[in-house]
């Protein structure tokens, strides 16, 4: 097993097993490639595959020898004292090899493909090496349980279907960026209804500040959440580089989502495998009835929307209601420029971007800017799911607004954390709210292996009279408040 995490280590993850054991087999010195290219010089044959060749190899690939130079092609040694040999290089860590798949694991991905069987769809397709659909993956987008589902599934499924999304969200990305370097000044916007695609507001015409910057869609995730990996939604905005401060990635600022939002949803049906006769298939009943009195553009800009929104798409941008000034890398400072016409010194504001507070909250280094915006933000993405109903889901994704209050009550147990280390009184929780956020946490992971019965036990527990005695949007808002009294909070020192 040492030997080969060693030739992972070496030549990837991805070394055919087989080719380990036929290393193995030969007892054969595991070197690195740099190393074997410089004791053993291709001189018989310069085309024959190296050993990191033979690694980058497709898993499944026809086996193929790997032949070294025999030792007449080696240099000989040069005269003088002998040099030391170098110490062979330490295996990798043990973290960061490959961890075995426990029961629980496995046990909760079997469940989840009883219940949505569109995910034992998906990992027959992966098994049998086929190309995902476009249909497979937007089917899985549409359903929010069986997205946070694919986070339990093998390795080989969640890659495989995060390579289908990525595939599609860059030829949508992509086309976004080349539309919005067609506008030159800040009056104009991106309307796929109207001639040309471009109007104008009618504002003062001056130049957009983006013109010839660098400009990229960026995915934006939950602070201190996990990098990689299947995302459930996705929440994007545009941003372009700022080219005068220096970070490591650059400082990059937001084009606001008011300039390119309804070409991306236009270009997301586009991309995504939209037709009205698929969306009326998975629409509401009263969706259905508000589109019968629409029509012409109206009606298709209605439908493509619900679309973008079905399919867990978010636009969005630092003036979004499920954003938060304390979630926020966007900032305006004031900077001194010269005036090309006097010579003289002119102030103006220009965007800035900046470290998120709340990374500085739950460190205990700093408070919150607006906790009643802070809490709202979680209402909304909450109630937002609780609002969105469909022919899956009628009466709205319970499940999904529960995942979203989780994650609030875990953000308020760290800034109430971060806060109380800083010497402020944060107060105590009620018994009868703590026990409703502990109920609600019990149903994590919120995926498809959780099933209707177990959410509707816990509804009624939340309405029990001798327990919280509400409903999930009374907790919501319950839970919204607790972020608002932390404005009180933040002025009291204990």
């Amino acid at each position: 097993a040492k030997r080969a995490q060693a030739i992972r280590g070496y030549m990837g993850e991805e070394t055919p097993p087989e080719f380990i054991n036929r290393i193995e087999s030969a007892k054969t010195e595991i070197i690195p490639p740099e190393a074997a290219a410089e004791a053993h010089p291709r001189v018989s044959n310069p085309d024959a595959p190296t050993l990191a060749d033979h690694a980058a190899r497709p898993v499944g690939a026809k086996d193929e020898t790997v032949a070294l130079p025999p030792e007449a092609g080696r240099e000989p040694p040069a005269a003088g004292p002998r040099e030391t040999p170098a110490e062979p290089a330490k295996p990798p860590a043990a973290e960061n090899a490959p961890k075995p798949r426990d029961e629980a694991t496995q046990a909760r991905w079997d469940q989840a493909g009883k219940n949505v069987p569109a995910l034992q769809d998906i990992e027959a397709t992966v098994k049998a090496k086929k190309p995902l659909t476009v249909d497979q993956v937007m089917d899985l987008k549409a359903n929010p349980r069986a997205m946070r589902a694919l986070k339990s599934a093998p390795d080989e499924v969640q890659k495989a279907f995060s390579a289908a999304e990525e595939a599609i969200n860059k030829l949508h990305d992509d086309a976004l960026v080349q539309q919005v370097r067609e506008l030159k000044t800040v009056d104009e916007r991106l309307d796929p209804s109207k001639p040309g695609g471009v109007y104008s507001t009618g504002e003062k015409s001056r130049p957009v500040p983006w013109e010839g910057r660098e400009i990229k869609v960026h995915d934006f995730r939950t602070p201190g959440g996990a990098p990689g990996g299947v995302n459930t939604d996705r929440d994007y905005r545009l941003l372009y580089k700022l080219s005068d401060q220096p970070q490591p990635d650059g400082a990059w600022a937001e084009i606001p989502r008011k300039y390119w939002e309804k070409y991306s949803v236009e270009k997301f049906a586009d991309v995504s495998g939209y037709t009205p006769d698929k969306l009326r298939a998975m629409a509401s009943p009263d969706d259905l009835a508000a589109w019968r009195k629409l029509h012409g553009a109206e009606l298709d800009e209605a439908m493509k929307d619900k679309w973008h929104e079905l399919h867990q798409q978010l636009a969005t941008d630092r003036y979004h209601p499920e954003a938060s000034p304390d979630f926020s890398d966007q900032n305006r400072a004031w900077v001194a420029r010269i005036d090309p016409t006097t010579g003289g010194t002119i102030w103006t504001t220009e965007p800035v971007q900046i470290a998120k507070n709340i990374e500085k909250v739950t460190a205990g280094q700093a408070v919150l800017k607006d906790a009643q915006a802070f809490g709202m933000m979680y209402n909304e993405k909450a109630d937002a799911y609780l609002r969105l109903k469909s022919a899956l889901y009628p009466d709205g994704d319970k499940l999904e607004a529960m995942a979203q209050m989780n994650k609030a009550i875990d953000k308020l147990n760290e800034v109430r954390a971060g806060l109380a280390a800083q010497g402020l009184d944060v107060g105590t929780l009620s018994p009868k709210l703590q026990e409703a956020f502990t109920a609600l946490q019990g149903l994590k992971p919120f995926d498809a292996s959780i099933s209707d019965r177990q959410i509707r036990d816990l509804e009624l527990l939340l309405k029990d009279p001798k327990g919280f005695n509400g409903n999930l949007r009374q907790l919501k808002d319950a839970l919204d408040a607790q972020f608002h009294a932390l404005n009180l909070a933040q002025t009291r020192p204990r």
